[in-house]
């Protein structure tokens, strides 16, 4: 999987430099953008009813941090890449709730964050909106690694740690869909808003208990900044 990532990377990186090579021929074809902002889970990643819900990911909103990159092969289409990384904490109040109805009182369970970092690529599409302001429409896939929160079972009022869960991290298809404006304010900077979906259903085996799924979708919100070769 690391190495996929890093080949990917490297393809982008070489993009990049031949593309920045033939700038005054191709008229800055390419953009490289970082950005961020909120993220919001949404589904079961997002349910916080443990109860009913089996696959309840009790995540709250997160945030998310890109490195955007689009090449267009003409006007209206070219290919677009997001290496990303996101995190979630954990709505305790309602994993402590849950316990206090259906469990002894004398433990708790306190579980830190779901993360994950990755690399989508795929098709673009590019709609001049006004001068200098454009409207890019991406359908994207590739692999993410996720991680799985650590949980520590503790005695209530002690702070005495009964268990502790290692620190596991496993493989995952991820999609991405979603659109984002881009305005060019000066000869090679740009602007940059977003919004998009991502999806993935990453599964943690185990010797010792039932494999983990997880669905995790959230929508992110991100604004930054980049230039254009």
């Amino acid at each position: 999987m690391k190495k996929i990532i890093i080949s990917l990377t490297l393809v982008f990186i070489t993009f990049s430099v031949i593309a920045q090579e033939k700038s005054t021929v191709n008229n800055q074809k390419l953009f490289l953008i970082l950005s961020g902002g909120p993220s919001l889970p949404v589904g079961s990643f997002s349910s916080k009813d443990v109860d009913a819900n089996t696959k309840a990911g009790l995540a709250t909103i997160g945030y998310n941090i890109n490195l955007n990159s689009g090449y267009h092969f003409t006007d209206r289409f070219g290919i677009a890449s997001t290496i990303f990384y996101s995190l979630y904490k954990i709505d305790q109040d309602a994993l402590h709730k849950f316990e206090l109805l259906n469990a002894a009182v004398s433990t708790t369970k306190n579980v830190d964050h779901w993360q994950y970092f990755g690399i989508v690529v795929g098709p673009m599409a590019t709609f001049k909106l006004m001068d200098q302001l454009f409207l890019d429409i991406k359908g994207m896939a590739g692999f993410a690694r996720v991680n799985l929160p650590t949980v520590k079972e503790e005695i209530v009022g002690t702070g005495i740690i009964l268990s502790s869960s290692s620190d596991r991290w496993t493989d995952a298809f991820a999609i991405q869909l979603g659109s984002n404006l881009r305005y060019n304010f000066a000869s090679r900077l740009c602007l940059f808003t977003n919004v998009d979906y991502g999806f993935m259903n990453p599964k943690w085996t185990s010797t010792e208990s039932e494999d983990i799924k997880q669905e995790m979708g959230a929508v992110n919100f991100n604004v930054g900044a980049g230039i254009r070769f």
